[in-house]
């Protein structure tokens, strides 16, 4: 990824049956942080080279492939002396089920290798009803419902462009494997993670969540707009698109003075947020007559110098070529075309110190402990992604503590309320502490600096320049503390032409590519309704996070780690890089690029996902469909031919299923070995037995509400558990034992002191 690779010396064996695939991927993101990779399943030895910038060639860059398939039967010697040799073994749901045939499950690999850490990356995991089914990403985004929130409430449902349950799988998967990595240094002892994609997509639906169980209703899709506040949509101009976002009062005054129209602020109908997104129509009408007079290039450079979040929405290519995305390094051109960089930046702390670490802490928690017990984080977060790696930190057993300003981080006071905040402040903050600091005041910024002083991370999405005005800024906290991991999680990052800007959510999916790929080629550029860049974003960091911990180990000395939502997101598109300088509308439904038959296809009763990504898995369906016409087809048997007839192929494909229930075209799929499912709506997914089988959504008390339901953990250690344990602080709960003055922090009786709009 860079000099100083942080996880150089890590040995890793990949053994994957796929090119790309979640586990294929988390190979790369390893390779990619400095660890020696050697892939040694099916997918290290191809019939031919894979072209250049293919995904099968992204997912194999910087990996040494082993000369043979370590998971064949005749290898079971050769591969247990690399089992034990490895600090981290990758495998995926077909080299799995391989090693389990041979007598090779979970348990006996962790007896056979006990320091090893074993990395399982599956489309729905090892247990609950749904284990072991064969998946793809357009089946698991169909099963976990992502493809129901997509798009608009009369258009079918509409997968995400880009791989995000390969993507965040892969990201969440190595971050487990670095916790126990890390949890391995006090016990001596590996693990057993088993990683699912179903389990990565439902923890992406915090935001999702609340509309249902507040209402008991499937939420409606709504396309590009945003369902508690207005203006927040995409906009035609004279030449593109444009995303204009606002989430308070201010920000829309703000707007309102951009565009030369105050007298909006005083019209009845959009006196708050409540009534503007209620009459929604009508503002976003105002807003279009607006920006359609304008170029796109005009219109952005009007709203953004009144200070308002905004963007154009560019096609790929443009993405790829654009001078913030090179200035990162996430995208680096070479001679066959731009390839993925590093989206992540470590710069270690200079000096020198004492390996030793502080004591371990007495876990607040009680019980059973998580990979990260002993771990102290100061977290001084707002909104989404800077909470999500608090909370995901905590439930790995970190000691999290929620900085928060008098009046509560702004989340608490968000729709949906309940007692202690938000149902969104419930969700993202769980398993933390809170206490309360006003960073304007000089007394308030002095005990947060001695909280970080006894604290392993500190973690901010705020604006660089707000934590270096209140001395809060990585040089000031490192310096006093050269063990501490800094996580900085930006919108943007904090150089380039677009550093230190404030970034929401759609914004940066429209700058990065993502919406330039999802959704169907006749409509406009279509966000991931998820808020995705906000999730992938929290994913990267954690992962840097855990990096950070782990090289401390090592060199005894902490670093700051830069994450940011824009490199993260830019990242996810590579699948599609190769294609962007030759294809005039990338966006393809569900339909793939490289994949056919991938789609939707009409039964009965209800349409299927379904899709085909092997040679083998062509054979099954075609003989499934009693199609020995097109078995027999030696065109048909390479994926690029099966896109050259892509329409013949659809149209047997439709044939057969529209005579069937949709129960029964997955049945007949699932014996094959074909990936297909039923998509789910968010009530499917949420009472689902395999959400309950694998804990994805839990109930816990809340104190003066009852029972609540929350999301659960994605991870699964065979020997420190992982999961959400506690429910969010009230607000200033643990100042008392946290600060030293803690009287002087709250307030009068919790009053704003300032307003919380500095969140990047």
């Amino acid at each position: 990824m860079q000099a100083g690779s942080p996880l150089a010396g890590l040995r890793v064996l990949e053994l994957t049956a796929r090119g790309w695939c979640s586990a294929s991927l988390a190979g790369r993101v390893l390779a990619d942080l400095g660890a020696n990779v050697v892939t040694a399943g099916a997918a290290a030895v191809p019939s031919a080279a894979a072209p250049a910038r293919s995904p099968a060639w992204l997912a194999s860059s910087g990996k040494h492939p082993h000369a043979s398939d370590l998971t064949r039967p005749d290898a079971r010697d050769v591969l247990t002396g690399h089992l034990v040799a490895s600090d981290v073994v990758v495998l995926d749901r077909e080299s799995y089920a391989v090693l389990a045939r041979e007598g090779l499950d979970d348990d006996v690999l962790v007896a056979l290798a006990p320091r090893t850490v074993f990395l399982c990356l599956t489309p729905f995991g090892l247990t609950g009803p749904l284990q072991g089914r064969p998946g793809s990403e357009l089946t698991v985004q169909a099963a976990a419902a992502i493809m129901a929130t997509n798009g608009y409430t009369d258009d079918p449902p509409v997968r995400a462009g880009v791989p995000v349950a390969a993507m965040g799988g892969a990201l969440l998967g190595v971050a487990g494997a670095l916790a126990a990595l890390h949890e391995r240094e006090a016990s001596g002892l590996g693990q057993f993670l088993d990683q699912a994609e179903y389990d990565t997509l439902i923890a992406f639906l915090g935001t999702w969540l609340p509309a249902y169980e507040m209402t008991g209703e499937n939420p409606s899709r709504i396309g590009n707009r945003h369902a508690l506040t207005a203006p927040w949509n995409s906009y035609r101009s004279r030449d593109g698109w444009l995303i204009v976002c606002t989430v308070n009062q201010a920000q829309f005054e703000d707007f309102a003075r951009a565009i030369d129209m105050p007298e909006l602020v005083d019209d009845h109908r959009y006196l708050d947020s409540t009534a503007r997104t209620r009459n929604v129509e009508s503002l976003d009408a105002v807003v279009e007559e607006w920006t359609r007079s304008r170029t796109t290039a005009e219109a952005v450079a009007i709203l953004s110098r009144g200070g308002v979040v905004c963007g154009p929405i560019p096609v790929l290519r443009d993405v790829l070529s654009d001078e913030h995305a090179r200035h990162r390094g996430t995208v680096v051109p070479t001679p066959h075309g731009p390839v993925s960089g590093r989206f992540l930046r470590f710069t270690p702390t200079p000096g020198t110190t004492d390996t030793a670490g502080p004591a371990t802490r007495t876990s607040v928690h009680g019980g059973d402990l998580g990979p990260l017990h002993g771990i102290r984080v100061v977290e001084v977060c707002a909104f989404t992604a800077g909470p999500l790696v608090g909370r995901l930190l905590g439930m790995m057993g970190a000691e999290v503590v929620k900085v928060e300003p008098p009046a509560g981080e702004a989340t608490r006071h968000m729709p949906w309320r309940m007692p202690g905040g938000s149902y969104l402040y419930h969700i993202n903050n769980t398993d933390k502490l809170s206490c309360t600091l006003d960073m304007n005041e000089d007394r308030d910024q002095r005990e947060l600096r001695e909280l970080t002083a006894d604290a392993d991370v500190f973690l901010s999405n705020l604006l660089p320049t707000t934590l270096e005005r209140n001395g809060l800024g990585s040089a000031e906290l490192c310096a006093t503390s050269p063990r501490l991991v800094y996580g900085a999680l930006t919108g943007f990052g904090s150089d380039g032409p677009y550093g230190g800007r404030k970034a929401l959510d759609t914004v940066v999916q429209a700058l990065a590519g993502i919406m330039d790929l999802t959704g169907f080629p006749e409509r406009e550029p279509l966000k991931v309704a998820v808020s995705i860049a906000d999730l992938l974003g929290a994913c990267s960091c954690l992962l840097g996070v855990l990096v950070g911990l782990l090289a401390r180990e090592r060199t005894g000395r902490g670093m700051t780690v830069e994450a940011s939502l824009y490199d993260a997101s830019v990242w996810s598109t590579q699948e599609d890089w190769w294609r962007s300088e030759s294809t005039a509308v990338l966006r393809m439904g569900n339909r793939h690029a490289q994949h056919c038959p991938h789609d939707c296809f009409p039964t009965r009763d209800v349409p299927v996902a379904l899709s085909v990504e092997t040679e083998a898995e062509w054979l099954a369906l075609a003989g499934a469909m009693g199609r020995s016409d097109l078995a027999a087809d030696l065109a048909l048997t390479t994926a690029d031919g099966r896109l050259r007839q892509r329409d013949r192929i659809e149209e047997a494909v439709s044939a057969w299923t529209s005579t069937q229930d949709a129960d029964a075209v997955v049945t007949a799929c699932l014996v094959a070995g074909v990936p297909a499912c039923v998509p789910a709506s968010l009530p499917d997914v949420i009472e689902g037995a395999q959400t309950a089988a694998r804990e994805m959504v839990v109930t816990l008390d809340v104190p003066d509400h009852g029972p609540m339901r929350l999301i659960g953990s994605p991870f699964r250690f065979s020997r420190t558990p992982v999961r959400v344990r506690r429910t969010a602080p009230r607000l200033g709960r643990d100042n008392d034992d946290l600060l030293r003055t803690a009287t002087t922090t709250l307030g009068d009786q919790g009053a704003p002191t300032h307003r919380p709009d500095n969140k990047e």
